[in-house]
């Protein structure tokens, strides 16, 4: 009785039981599991924005992209955009590089006083560069006094420099503005400015780096 047994289940085995395929498919299904756990898909990013502004939306402390992702920039006064490296930074490396105002406003996304920054009412001809990366932001020419508190300005300096993304934070619905090469935090947008954009770039100074522009030599 026991061999008649043994001889059954061995035919079972070789004939492929409907238990065992069920079993296979079973450690099947695991393993997959296991492997989208490993490797999720990327969920896509709403677009940003803006207002002929870069409109690219790039992914924060991304140690193994920082060689890989190449932006437009325009290094002024050239005026023609050129690929330059994504400047991207841990959390602990921008504290070590800013004060902590700095890193406060541009990575935390703060706001400073009105009226208390070193440029709001500044009016020295020159160019507002990006306090992190030196990025060229905003020139003096297209400052102007809105009466807010905070540095100004209808245009950035070159539109490939200046990008935007949606702030809905603390209940309200704003453009952001950020450096289009290493996304620091720069201030918001808002369509209450003077011609001819109609735009206001209203900017935190301790985002900014003031390069005064030297006055030019006589012509003999």
């Amino acid at each position: 009785m026991r061999a008649g047994r043994i001889v059954l289940v061995l035919a079972l085995a070789a004939s492929g039981s409907p238990a065992a395929a069920a079993s296979g498919q079973g450690g099947s299904t695991e393993s997959t599991v296991e492997t989208q756990a490993r490797h999720p898909a990327s969920s896509s990013r709403p677009a940003a924005g803006g207002s002929g502004l870069a409109q690219q939306v790039a992914p924060q402390d991304d140690p193994a992209g920082r060689q890989e992702e190449q932006v437009p920039i325009c290094p002024l006064p050239n005026r023609e955009a050129v690929l330059m490296d994504k400047i991207r930074k841990s959390d602990a490396e921008w504290r070590k590089e800013l004060t902590p105002e700095q890193y406060h406003l541009t990575q935390e996304k703060g706001t400073e006083p009105a009226f208390t920054g070193a440029y709001h009412d500044q009016k020295a001809p020159g160019m507002y560069d990006c306090v992190r990366c030196g990025t060229p932001l905003y020139d003096a020419q297209a400052k102007y006094d809105s009466g807010t508190g905070w540095p100004s300005f209808y245009e950035a300096a070159a539109p490939e420099n200046v990008r935007t993304a949606p702030d809905r934070s603390h209940g309200m619905e704003r453009t952001e503005l950020l450096c289009a090469r290493c996304d620091a935090h720069l201030g918001h947008l808002f369509e209450d400015g003077p011609q001819p954009t109609g735009l206001r770039h209203c900017i935190n100074s301790g985002a900014l780096k003031f390069q005064p522009r030297p006055p030019q030599e006589p012509e003999s």
